[in-house]
């Protein structure tokens, strides 16, 4: 059958597509890490203020909830002077994986 048969050759496929062969529909076009680290930059400070104002409605009881709260604030803060860093360093072209 021709449909088992092409379902089988692109399961062994393991090579790149080369240049001018056809990429598939389903497929977007590779996001260069520049882009994804400036979208994500942008995302950060509502992230931090949503896990702020988390915390702040959280009674001082709950320690836990508390505590992590802290930490994914102090995560995404560290997180955000590491992408400011890397973009400052220079232009990156290469894609993500």
């Amino acid at each position: 059958m021709e449909v088992e048969k092409s379902i089988k050759d692109i399961a062994i496929a393991d090579k790149p597509i080369e240049k001018g062969e056809a990429i598939p529909s389903h497929m977007s076009a590779p996001i260069y890490e520049r882009q994804s680290l400036e979208r994500e930059l942008a995302e950060l400070p509502r992230r931090i203020a949503k896990y702020q104002r988390e915390l702040e409605d959280t009674p001082q009881e709950n320690r836990v909830r508390r505590e992590r709260l802290g930490w994914q604030i102090r995560r995404d803060r560290k997180l955000r002077a590491q992408i400011k860093a890397r973009l400052a360093s220079g232009p990156d072209v290469m894609p993500l994986r």
